[in-house]
C-alpha cells in the first residue's frame, strides 16, 4: 500500500479522531490526530500535512474559526475540510 499524503484531524472527540485515523489509514494516507486547538496548531506547525480535517464544534464555538483562520495564515495553500456532528 503506498502512502497517499499526510491528513490531521482536529476533534475533540477521541473516537471520532480515531476513526477517521483508522479508516484513512486503511486507505494508505498517513495520519496525526489533535483533540483541542492548542494541540491542533501545534502538530499543524511540527509537519507538512496535506490536508487538515477540522470539527468546527470545538469547545466555545468561535475556536473552530480560529484554527482555521490560524492555518491559512500560516499555509494559505493547504485545504481545510470542516466536519461536524451537529
Amino acid at each position: 500500500m503506498s502512502e497517499k499524503g499526510m491528513i490531521l484531524v482536529i476533534d475533540d472527540e477521541p473516537a471520532v479522531c480515531e476513526s477517521l485515523s483508522q479508516l484513512l489509514e486503511m486507505e494508505g494516507y498517513r495520519t496525526g490526530v489533535a483533540h483541542d486547538v492548542e494541540s491542533g496548531l501545534k502538530r499543524f506547525g511540527q509537519s507538512a500535512f496535506d490536508l487538515v480535517l477540522l470539527d468546527m464544534s470545538l469547545p466555545e464555538r468561535s475556536q473552530g474559526l480560529h484554527v482555521l483562520r490560524t492555518i491559512k495564515q500560516e499555509s494559505p495553500e493547504t485545504p481545510v475540510i470542516l466536519i461536524t456532528a451537529f
